[in-house]
């Protein structure tokens, strides 16, 4: 299962989370920012609701990859190619 469905994220949540929203050591996601589409266009939304803004327990599964994820998006894969 993806880490939409597993976090319970919509798309313009997933699409505009930043890395800081995430905080391993306290096993969340803290969803703050939104973004909708405007024809082909992302602009920012204020959510779907008052309780748009929330934050998300992440399961243990989540906690184990999410620091390799991290660590791809901030320094890139630096793994040798096989």
């Amino acid at each position: 299962m993806g880490v939409p469905a597993r976090c319970r994220l919509r798309i313009g949540e997933l699409v505009w989370l930043r890395w800081a929203s995430v905080d391993l050591d306290r096993r969340a996601v803290h969803i703050v920012d939104f973004v909708s589409t405007l024809g082909y266009d992302l602009v920012p939304s204020s959510g779907k609701s008052r309780e748009a803004v929330r934050t998300i327990e992440l399961d243990d599964g989540l906690v184990g990859v999410l620091p390799d994820r991290i660590g791809q998006a901030l320094f890139g894969d630096l793994r040798a190619d096989p």
